[in-house]
């Protein structure tokens, strides 16, 4: 009877369970290594496995860098090389001008005619007017002790003017000696001996404006060069200066 009453009643209640609190287990962090101030107050990280790993610590809401600019400042290098094409430019408009009123000069001095009171050493260019048909071959020039002096034709003549009348270029000569020259060409006794001076201000103008141009411009070229370098060192240098 007692039996069967015991198991008439089901299971007996002894409580709740006990509450056991689990152990902590401190996380295992497998990123970035442990903090570690450095000997100079930076932040040193050393690095998994063999070797070290130094970084200098950046704050990360620390502005960005600002862009690192080179010496001299760009700008100077651009400016200096595109001057350099614009005084090449110049130079040569300024020696066309110079040269042409330098031999309009020596045209206008000059004295037309079959003799001519010229210097010695010196390479003169002989006209005539354009309307006579002369040539190199034809005419004779004798210097003060009657010898003769050879003229010399070229293949492109060049044309001035001379109070309005247009001259056409014979040949060149040079003299001897300082005195007095006879310039016979047959069909015109117009003749006009001048020096062209005016040529070696033009030729001289125009080498010296492209070699004025030239070297400018290499100079810019050389002042960005060195502006992008400086700006490349100083981009490199700039993390350990933090």
């Amino acid at each position: 009877m007692t039996n069967q009453h015991s198991r008439d009643q089901g299971p007996s209640y002894t409580g709740a369970p006990k509450y056991e609190r689990p152990v902590y287990q401190p996380p295992q962090y497998q990123g970035a290594p442990p903090y570690q101030a450095g000997p100079n107050g930076s932040a040193h990280y050393p690095a998994h496995g063999s070797g070290q790993y130094n970084q200098p610590y950046q704050d990360p809401y620390s502005p960005p860098p600002a862009r690192a600019k080179g010496s001299p400042p760009l700008w100077v290098g651009i400016l200096v090389t595109c001057l350099g094409p614009v005084l090449g430019v110049i130079g040569i408009v300024l020696s066309f001008v110079f040269g042409v009123q330098q031999l309009d000069r020596e045209m206008r001095e000059a004295q037309p005619g079959s003799v001519h009171e010229l210097s010695a050493d010196v390479t003169h260019t002989l006209y005539a007017p354009s309307g006579d048909a002369i040539s190199a071959a034809g005419c004779s020039i004798y210097g003060p002790d009657f010898e003769a002096i050879t003229l010399t034709g070229t293949s492109s003549p060049t044309e001035l003017s001379r109070d309005g009348e247009s001259y056409v270029e014979v040949g060149e000569f040079t003299t001897t000696s300082s005195g007095t020259y006879r310039t016979t060409c047959p069909g015109s006794s117009d003749l006009v001996a001048i020096e062209g001076n005016g040529y070696l201000t033009l030729g001289l103008g125009v080498i010296g404006s492209l070699l004025i141009g030239g070297i400018t411009c290499v100079i810019g070229i050389v002042l960005i060069i060195v502006n992008r370098v400086t700006a490349s060192r100083r981009r490199q240098s700039y993390w350990p200066q933090r």
